[in-house]
C-alpha cells in the first residue's frame, strides 16, 4: 500500500473532534500515515497537543490563524511560545495572510503584525511554518524576503499562488502543498503551476475538514457518517468506503454522479487525500505511486528537526571500521543516514541523512548506547538530540 502524508489539516476541529478517532482509523487503513494538524487559535492548542499526546501519527503545529486575530488575548505570544516549548516535536501553524471575504474581516496591519512575530519565531526555534496565504501572495513574499531565508522550512498550504512566483519562494525555503482547492483552478493554469515547483518541494494536504476535492464519481470519496449535509443514501458510504483498498488501476472509472450533487457545506475526510493524489498525478504525468511516494518523503524531510516525533527506520546494517569504531548505517522512511561512533559506552556520534535526488541535507546529534543480549544479538539504542527518551528508538540489530 502506499504510504501518504496529510501535510495540513485540523482535525482538532469542532464540527469532527468528537468522530476524529474514527476518521483517524479510517485514514490509517487507508495509508495516510501521518498528519500536520495544525492549530488556529489558543483556543484549540491544547486539543492539538492532547491529540498529538494520543497519536503517534499526528505531528502538532500551533499558531494563530489571520482569521482569529482580533480574538487574541495580551498574552497570546507568550502562550504560543509555552506550547512550543512544552512540545519540541511541534511546527509552527496555521499562520498567514488573508485579503479574501473573510480576511477583510480583520484589519490586515494587524495580520501583518501577528504573521511576522510567528515566522520570526518558527524561524528562531528552527522549526517549519505552515502558511495561509489569500490574494496576499506579494505581501507575503516580501515579508519571507525582509524576514528570510528559512533553512526549516515553511510550507505555502493549499497553494493556489503563479507559477511566476514559485521560483522566488522556492529560495527562500517554501514548500508548496497541494489541496482539494486546487481543483477550482482552471486546470491549464494550475498545470502550469505544478510543473514549475521542484519535485523535491510538493506535498499534498487534504485540509480537512474543508476542502472536499472536486470529483467525477462520488464513490472515489469519504464522507463523514455524521455530517447531515450529506443525503443519506452518499452517508452510508462514508466509513464504509474503501475506494482505498485497491490499486489505482482497479478504482471504480468516472461515473455520472459527481461532487456537484454534495452541498458545499459537506465536511472533507482526511482519506480523500488520495484523491488529490490522483488529481495532481494527472496534471504532473506521473503515476499515483511516485507521487506518493515523493510527496511523502518531502514530508518526512520537512517535518524531520531536532526533537521531532521519531520516524521509523526501515532497513539497518553495521560493521567495524579501521580504527575500531562502528559505524552503523540505517533508513528512516527513505532518509538515509551513516552515523560513526566510538566504541565506548554510551555512544556519541553525528547522523547526515540526506533524500535522494535532493540537495537537502539533515545533520543531527545523536546519542546511543548498544547492548548485547544472551543469544548474541544486539540492540542499539538512538536517540536524536538526546533530550528525551520519547524522541528515542530502539533498533534491534541481528
Amino acid at each position: 500500500m502506499m504510504k501518504l502524508f496529510d501535510a495540513h489539516c485540523h482535525l482538532q476541529d469542532p464540527r469532527i473532534f468528537k468522530v476524529a478517532p474514527q476518521l483517524i482509523k479510517t485514514a490509517l487503513n487507508a495509508g495516510v500515515v501521518h498528519f500536520a494538524v495544525n492549530g488556529i487559535s489558543e483556543k484549540d492548542w491544547n486539543l492539538v497537543k492532547e491529540m498529538s499526546d494520543d497519536y503517534p501519527s499526528i505531528v502538532p503545529c500551533f499558531g494563530l490563524h489571520p482569521w482569529f486575530v482580533a480574538e487574541r488575548t495580551d498574552s497570546w505570544l507568550n502562550s504560543l511560545k509555552d506550547f512550543l516549548r512544552a512540545t519540541p516535536s511541534a511546527a509552527v501553524g496555521e499562520i498567514g495572510l488573508d485579503k479574501g471575504f473573510q480576511g477583510r474581516k480583520t484589519d490586515f496591519k494587524d495580520q501583518v503584525e501577528i504573521f511576522r512575530q510567528q515566522l520570526e519565531l518558527a524561524k528562531e526555534l528552527k522549526r517549519p511554518a505552515s502558511i495561509h496565504c489569500v490574494h496576499a501572495f506579494g505581501d507575503l513574499l516580501q515579508i519571507m524576503k525582509a524576514t528570510g531565508p528559512f533553512p526549516a522550512g515553511v510550507i505555502l498550504h493549499s497553494y493556489l499562488g503563479s507559477a511566476e512566483m514559485v521560483p522566488e519562494f522556492t529560495k527562500l525555503g517554501a514548500y508548496f502543498s497541494f489541496s482539494g482547492f486546487l481543483m477550482s483552478m482552471k486546470e491549464n493554469k494550475a498545470k502550469k503551476m505544478l510543473k514549475a515547483v521542484p519535485s523535491e518541494r510538493i506535498l499534498l494536504e487534504t485540509d480537512a475538514p474543508d476542502a472536499l476535492p472536486e470529483v467525477h464519481n462520488l464513490d472515489t470519496l469519504f464522507f463523514i457518517d455524521t455530517d447531515s449535509s450529506v443525503p443519506e443514501e452518499l452517508r452510508v458510504q462514508g466509513e464504509n468506503s474503501t475506494p482505498s483498498d485497491v490499486s489505482p488501476s482497479e478504482r471504480p472509472s468516472p461515473g455520472a454522479s459527481d461532487s456537484s450533487a454534495v452541498p458545499k457545506e459537506t465536511l472533507n475526510h482526511p482519506a480523500n487525500i488520495l484523491n488529490i493524489l490522483t488529481y495532481v498525478a494527472s496534471l504532473l504525468e506521473l503515476n499515483e505511486e511516485e507521487l506518493a511516494e515523493l510527496s511523502y518523503r518531502n514530508a518526512v524531510r520537512l517535518f524531520s528537526y531536532a526533537d521531532s516525533k521519531p520516524l521509523p527506520y526501515t532497513s539497518i546494517s553495521r560493521r567495524r571500521a579501521a580504527n575500531g569504531d562502528m559505524e552503523y548505517s540505517f533508513e528512516f522512511e527513505g532518509l538515509f543516514s551513516l552515523c560513526t561512533a566510538a566504541s565506548r559506552q554510551p555512544l556519541v556520534f553525528f547522523s547526515r541523512s540526506y533524500n535522494p535526488g535532493s540537495k537537502d541535507t539533515l545533520v543531527h546529534r545523536c546519542y546511543g548506547s548498544s547492548q548485547e543480549s544472551e543469544d548474541g544479538r544486539s540492540t542499539l539504542e538512538l536517540m536524536r538530540t538526546g533530550n528525551s527518551a520519547s524522541n528515542g528508538v530502539s533498533i534491534l540489530l541481528s
